[in-house]
């Protein structure tokens, strides 16, 4: 029953809100949905995008024009060894060189005392309410104040770790929720700094792909063929950001879901955002918790643990299509965990049955129709990650004391949890990232 306690805690603060979309599909007046083709040149889209307001001191000119994919670039491959980077709240962030055995440079904001918490270095916890261990701590108020919070809720603050992308030689990470935040940077996972400040963070995961780095929120959306200068593209006031993915279809498209069932296709590299046109009701519930939209086989996947279904896409994000993933009655005496991933070319998602305390794991390599399988033992995966080497690397949810990370090399049957002394168990673990870069030293 611990882990369950730890489970619900963690997705709790992983679901809450931060700006609530509109509750339907519906454009705003003007808005026309995503084009059925790729009509019209992407010359005219990067056009629109610099109709964003001059006097914005982020607002830049795109020069990259290639609109095309990030393979035969010319570049020389990055330098490095296979990694994996751990990102969690309070601005965590841990490497692992070893496909996951061990996990080394531990930080965090409260650790290192980092601007976006005041500067404070007192250690934080943020795993409940007073009593059961949660303390108080500080946060960067939008004002440029410092507001005290009696219980941290690290779900809502600075610290809150959204997303990781690997480009240019360099691991990128973007942190907040509902605060300020910043996207940070590290050519080593050791050393961080930031790459771009944000004044009110409310953005899902940051991506690289098609050589530009792309963080979409409709309030204020970012793209950068550099990861130094950033330009504002087409904004959509009053929708922020849940989940956002690269999708390999055609020439590649940029995903965003957001609340209300809202999803958005840029077929131009992140500049403009429209409405998928055909959504249908409950295609993205419980993204709040997943945060993540796995792809993979040219499909893109987004599953529900309420009611155990896939919505998926095979054109590119235009339509969508539910299709059940549980189909027993699993669902009244167990759980699915909010946690698809995309491993080894199959979609994968978890449940657990509290009857008999039996894990399950279920895999499809359409998004269509899913397979059941029985696990090693009771399942309890939450953030969860595929390492360069087909690796897959979860976390239970936990947190400090209570914490785990796991690895699974038969793609999700079995898994094993590595030796807590071979990683701090410390503030929640939120995503997991593979890439290459220099191996730090211990």
């Amino acid at each position: 029953m611990v882990r369950i306690a730890w489970l619900l805690v963690y997705t709790a603060a992983l679901g809450c809100a931060g700006a609530q979309a509109p509750t339907s599909n519906g454009a705003t007046t003007g808005e026309s949905p995503l084009p059925t083709s790729d009509s019209g040149s992407s010359s005219t889209a990067r056009q629109t995008s610099t109709t964003t307001d001059p006097s914005d001191p982020d607002v830049g000119t795109d020069n990259d024009t290639d609109g095309g994919s990030d393979t035969d670039t010319g570049q020389l491959p990055p330098k490095g060894v296979p990694v994996i980077v751990a990102q969690g709240f309070m601005g965590r962030t841990t490497i692992s060189c070893d496909d996951g055995l061990t996990w080394r440079a531990n930080r965090s904001f409260d650790l290192e005392g980092h601007a976006l918490v005041c500067g404070n270095t007192d250690s934080v916890r943020c795993d409940g309410a007073p009593g059961a261990g949660a303390t108080s701590c500080s946060y960067l108020a939008s004002d440029g104040s410092c507001t005290e919070m009696p219980t941290c809720d690290c779900g809502h603050g600075t610290g809150y770790g959204k997303g990781v992308a690997f480009g240019r030689d360099q691991v990128f990470a973007n942190f907040g929720w509902g605060y300020p935040g910043a996207v940070l940077r590290s050519s080593d996972g050791v050393s961080w700094e930031v790459a771009l400040s944000l004044d009110e963070a409310l953005y899902p995961n940051i991506l690289f792909a098609q050589d530009r780095f792309v963080l979409y929120s409709g309030f204020k959306p970012y793209q950068s063929t550099d990861g130094e200068r950033w330009i504002v593209t087409t904004a959509y006031p009053g929708e922020g950001g849940r989940a956002s993915a690269f999708l390999d279809y055609e020439s590649g498209r940029f995903i965003a879901a957001q609340d209300g069932d809202i999803i958005r296709v840029s077929a131009d590299g992140g500049l403009t955002w429209p409405l998928a046109p055909s959504v249908p009701d409950g295609c993205i519930d419980g993204i709040g918790q997943a945060q993540k939209i796995p792809t993979g086989n040219g499909i893109a996947v987004m599953t529900s643990w309420s009611d155990g279904v896939a919505c998926r896409s095979g054109d590119g994000g235009l339509t969508w299509t539910r299709h059940p993933i549980v189909q027993t009655d699993l669902l009244s005496h167990g759980m699915m965990f909010q946690v698809p991933s995309f491993a080894n070319g199959v979609f994968l998602a978890w449940g657990h049955d509290f009857a008999t305390g039996q894990g399950y794991r279920y895999s499809s390599t359409d998004g269509i129709t899913w397979e059941q399988q029985a696990l090693n033992g009771p399942a309890w995966i939450a953030a969860n990650g595929v390492s360069l080497e087909g690796t897959l690397i979860a976390t239970n949810g936990g947190m400090y004391e209570d914490q785990t990370i796991s690895r699974s090399t038969d793609n999700g049957l079995t898994w094993i949890d590595i030796p807590t002394a071979e990683f701090v168990q410390s503030h929640g673990l939120t995503r997991f990232e593979a890439g290459i870069l220099p191996c730090p030293s211990d």
